[in-house]
């Protein structure tokens, strides 16, 4: 077996170069069914990724997102034609504690969340609410853009 580089054929010594092409095929499966699109170069992006729940129904969207020990001043949320976006950034405590520590499985810095969303929203009538480290999206669609039900006579 020749193990060779040959003219060819060339490698990418750039590690993310295999995570971007499968980031690739798995925009294809998800641009299939639109619904909920998240980009994974969110998570390549952001120093932590917070665990998000979507749900649809008639009338709207529904989003939670667990981003607890945050400031509701530290955390950003956009939407831009159909695109629903909620970042932010969770700060190192500054306070100086006695004591060596050991370790710590907390995460800290920046993330970054973005959602396709299927259908039009009113951007006027979005909600958002933090309580007890959830955040809570909620967004209505467009009237016009609901779908109806059509009876054949």
């Amino acid at each position: 077996m020749n193990n060779k580089l040959t003219s060819t054929g060339t490698r990418s010594l750039n590690p993310w170069h295999g995570l971007a092409d499968m980031s690739r095929e798995m925009e294809k499966i998800f641009d299939e069914y639109k619904w909920p699109s998240v980009e994974l170069s969110d998570k390549l992006n952001s120093s932590f990724a917070p665990a998000c729940e979507a749900s649809e129904t008639e009338t709207g969207y529904s989003f939670r997102i667990e981003i607890p020990g945050m400031d509701k001043k530290d955390i950003k949320i956009e939407i831009d034609n159909q695109t629903l976006t909620v970042s932010g950034e969770r700060k190192t405590e500054s306070e100086e504690k006695k004591g060596k520590r050991f370790f710590s499985e907390l995460s800290y810095g920046s993330f970054y969340r973005s959602f396709y969303l299927p259908s039009p929203v009113d951007d006027k009538n979005i909600d958002a609410q933090y309580k007890d480290g959830v955040l809570t999206v909620n967004a209505k669609k467009l009237e016009n853009s609901k779908a109806k039900k059509i009876s054949i006579h």
